[in-house]
């Protein structure tokens, strides 16, 4: 008896050599090889790029098997493992942890059932694995514990992302406008660490300085900031290209994503062309907008997608200029909102701002303003205090996010 099965029916050309020079050919086979990276023109920026460290034995130490209620039970309590959410490409799970060295509960991330085990999968997690262990000095960054295949270990929130702390129903009205520029400021500082610069010497001063980006994220949302220990963390690396060089013109190689969907994307991703880490600063001034007018929507009414695309191929931006800040809420807070929009928006990315750039201005302006509490005591205190109240957020806790 022959029994349904999901296998792709590719499977069966790798048993017959006829068929798989046939299959070599074909547009499936390439859809599912990983990208070229390394080629004659394009060369590696830095070693770490072609690299990974899998921790496998992390993962094997685990049982997924003991999967039970959420609710208590007969004393059973929470369940040591269960699904607790998805993103496109993988599930999320809560898992506990018997390590003392790790939290209690950490989340792992495995390969969703409709997903292939193919090369392609394989190097966008490793892309995900080596981003976020490079990128565990800044604290913008979500904190990675293992990975190995296309699974990963991560930091565990309760408090949900961005997008929930401005638009679910009982977090609406909230955060204050001083609030939301700090969130504006962290993201910005973020997205600066992601892109993780090179160190060069400054030939006027000797001096060590930023240089060129290595990484590039590439799926800047709200939903990617997740708010762990009174800062929205950024994660989900898993569309990250890494930038290469170019020797012979010495400077970065450009890159092209073949699909670049949804109403978050900068001119370049719409018209496919060349892209840079800039297309994160793009979609970074996304979430200003949405910080600064507490609008989900980007266009008001305008929701297809394609619409967007064509308006912001042609230079078009949500209307960012006429949004009313309230009496009590100091001016500085709009004009620093507006020109860090501003230069997330420029259409050209050669001229648009760099996330450093854009972090460097909110963080001058953030100490321009004074926090909106009157207080008795120093400087150094009162900033610890604005540290304990967004530690206190008046987001409300939901289940873990991808």
């Amino acid at each position: 008896m022959k029994y349904p099965t999901k296998r792709n029916p590719f499977d069966n050309y790798m048993i017959d050599p006829e068929r798989q020079k046939k299959l070599e050919q074909s547009r499936d086979y390439y859809k599912h090889e990983k990208d070229t990276w390394v080629t004659t023109k394009c060369k590696p920026m830095e070693d770490w790029q072609l690299i990974s460290f899998p921790t496998c034995n992390k993962l094997h130490e685990l049982d997924l098997t003991s999967e039970v209620s959420h609710e208590k039970k007969e004393g059973l309590g929470l369940a040591e493992s269960k699904i607790i959410n998805h993103g496109y490409f993988r599930d999320v799970w809560r898992v506990k942890d018997t390590n003392p060295l790790f939290p209690q509960h950490t989340v792992l991330k495995t390969l969703r059932y409709e997903h292939k085990y193919i090369d392609r999968n394989y190097d966008r997690h490793r892309r995900d694995g080596v981003a976020m262990e490079r990128l565990t000095f800044s604290p913008f960054i979500l904190n990675i514990y293992g990975y190995c295949g296309n699974n990963g270990f991560f930091e565990f929130s309760e408090a949900g992302d961005i997008d929930n702390a401005l638009f679910a129903p009982a977090n609406k009205g909230k955060l204050s406008k001083y609030d939301r520029l700090r969130i504006a400021t962290q993201i910005a500082q973020g997205l600066a660490d992601a892109h993780y610069f090179t160190v060069e010497e400054d030939p006027s001063t000797g001096e060590e300085v930023e240089g060129y980006a290595t990484i590039a994220h590439t799926d800047i949302t709200g939903g990617q900031f997740i708010f762990v220990d009174g800062i929205f963390k950024l994660n989900d690396f898993n569309r990250a290209r890494f930038i290469r060089w170019n020797e012979k013109e010495n400077e970065p190689c450009p890159f092209r994503i073949g699909v670049n969907r949804g109403d978050f994307r900068s001119p370049e991703e719409y018209m496919y062309t060349d892209e840079t880490e800039k297309v994160d600063v793009y979609s970074m001034g996304n979430i200003f907008y949405q910080l600064y007018s507490l609008n989900y929507y980007l266009f008001g009414n305008i929701t297809d997608d394609t619409e967007i695309a064509k308006m912001v191929k042609k230079g078009q931006r949500p209307d960012y200029n006429s949004i009313s800040i309230g009496s009590i809420d100091d001016p500085k807070i709009d004009d620093a909102f507006q020109k860090a929009i501003e230069m997330c928006y420029i259409q050209d990315p050669n001229e648009r701002a760099s996330a450093r750039d854009v972090a460097d201005f909110l963080l001058d302006e953030l100490e321009k303003i004074p926090y909106p509490q009157k207080v008795d005591f120093d400087q150094k205190q009162q900033q610890q205090q604005i540290d304990k109240n967004m530690n206190k957020s008046p987001i409300v806790p939901v289940k873990g996010k991808e």
